[in-house]
């Protein structure tokens, strides 16, 4: 039952709220995002949302990846689409990856992306890499932690992957939203929405920074998706405290260098949304990683169209100098 209480005790708390968001904030990893949204509160409740097969699975095991290796936080992943161990091999093809691009005698007219990594393609190529990547990725990932699923995973279960880890983790990533198994014979949207409001519950009861990812409906006119565009119940949108939305320009695939423009739109944030305003990042498929800079448009809508349009210098607000590094120096 909530307490009633005074002005004056309300801002004892106040002061300890804003003191733990400035010790306990958690990035991105992604210069977009840290830039527009500067990071996640301990209490927030962030639902990243793209078609299947848009990368929002590489999409979290990057913001994993940047938390437990820079930030030398324990994340908690819990994989429900992924295979066994999928989390872990992408980022030991990303060492591997970039150990062989590093090398200057390498074999450059090989085709190097994580499929054929997968498919063991890469092995002999890659084999005087492994020793060296197996070093890095131990050192870098001892404090990621992950689940797949084996059978059956209900949100009790997840329930009880949160008590387990309820000492240790910093950061709790659900991929997704949508894998969750529901109870028979109910009604699927309105079961999806009440395990989004008992996600939310968990959230604010371990006062722990979540990342739920979740589909969104095709929509052939949408180029940049909203709120409604989730796949289901409209409580996910209603519950989250941050929505971000992943898409593709349609006309930004690089096939020479294998680089996907992929768009980040921000549709709800309590802190202050961005308006029309997105941001257009390269992500590169052999490397499995988006590039450091990037550039911001506006959004315009044409009847049932819609239309990006780039910011030039003197548009860009003063958060985003990578934006401006990105106009100085297109390749970067």
């Amino acid at each position: 039952m909530s307490s009633i209480l005074n002005s004056l005790e309300r801002e004892i708390i106040i002061d300890e709220v804003l003191d733990a968001a400035r010790t306990n904030l958690t990035e991105f990893g992604n210069p977009f995002l840290d830039d527009a949204l500067l990071g996640i509160l301990p209490n927030d409740l962030c639902v990243i949302g793209g078609l299947p097969g848009y990368g929002k699975s590489q999409f979290a095991a990057s913001i994993a990846a940047y938390n437990a290796s820079v930030k030398k936080k324990n994340v908690v992943f819990i994989a429900l689409e992924a295979e066994p161990n999928e989390v872990e091999m992408r980022l030991r093809y990303s060492i591997e990856a970039h150990l062989y691009f590093k090398d200057q005698n390498r074999n450059r007219a090989l085709t190097v992306n994580y499929r054929k990594w997968r498919l063991g393609l890469l092995q002999n190529d890659f084999k005087k890499y492994k020793e060296e990547a197996i070093s890095i990725f131990i050192q870098r990932y001892s404090s990621l932690h992950t689940v797949y699923r084996t059978e059956q995973y209900g949100i009790k279960d997840f329930e009880r992957n949160l008590d387990e880890a309820k000492e240790f983790g910093d950061l709790f990533i659900a991929d997704h939203l949508h894998f969750f198994d529901l109870e028979s014979g109910k009604n699927e949207n309105s079961e999806v929405g009440a395990i989004m409001k008992k996600i939310r519950s968990l959230n604010l009861f371990y006062n722990k920074p979540f990342i739920v990812l979740a589909h969104l409906r095709k929509n052939e006119q949408v180029m940049v998706p909203s709120l409604q565009d989730f796949h289901g119940t409209s409580d996910i949108g209603k519950i989250a405290t941050v929505a971000v939305m992943l898409s593709r320009d349609p006309e930004g695939y690089d096939a020479k260098n294998q680089v996907q423009k992929t768009i980040i739109s921000i549709p709800k944030s309590r802190t202050g949304g961005l308006g029309n305003l997105v941001g257009c990042l390269d992500y590169s498929i052999q490397h499995q990683g988006y590039l450091p800079n990037y550039s911001l448009a506006k959004v315009l809508r044409f009847k049932d169209k819609e239309k990006l349009e780039p910011l030039n210098e003197e548009e860009i607000p003063g958060w985003a100098e990578r934006a401006k590094a990105k106009i100085q120096d297109p390749k970067r």
